[in-house]
């Protein structure tokens, strides 16, 4: 007998209240490339656009409230201070895709900032699709992304 998670993927699927966008660079050529005029890194325009929607940047292993019996420490990779949650059908994620959050109500710190994917995690009862982040600070939006 198969588990039926979709009321769950439902309302966790409803906090993802930031707006996304995820590119690809499909032929392995784009790289950061500095504005001269603002002096801010950003993406070429090689790459496309994936995928456009709602998701959430989160700060990843946020102090539980009780610590852990055995005191273990999580191992995290540095410069994974954050972690993506997308939704489901998200098509497929890649390491080095970026993710531009576009707009956000829970965080307006997180507007405009750049995050490579580092990490995809898998899990056994997935309601939604948690990617590891590295942020490449605030930056202006993909050039293409200004339409």
């Amino acid at each position: 007998m198969a588990l039926d998670l979709s009321g769950v993927q439902r309302v966790v699927e409803g906090f993802l209240t930031d707006s996304l966008q995820l590119w690809r660079d499909v032929r392995g050529e784009t790289d950061d490339v500095l504005d001269e005029e603002t002096g801010v890194l950003g993406p070429e325009t090689r790459a496309e656009l994936i995928w456009e929607g709602t998701g959430a940047v989160v700060l990843s292993g946020l102090p539980a409230a009780s610590p852990p019996l055995d005191a273990a420490v999580a191992d995290v990779p540095s410069g994974s201070t954050y972690q993506g949650l997308l939704p489901l059908g998200v098509p497929s994620v890649q390491s080095s895709d970026l993710l531009i959050v576009m707009a956000s109500i829970r965080d307006t710190q997180l507007v405009r900032c750049r995050f490579r994917i580092t990490g995809v995690g898998h899990s056994s009862f997935a309601v939604v699709r948690v990617v590891r982040l590295e942020n490449l600070g605030v930056g202006r939006p993909h050039p293409e992304a200004e339409r």
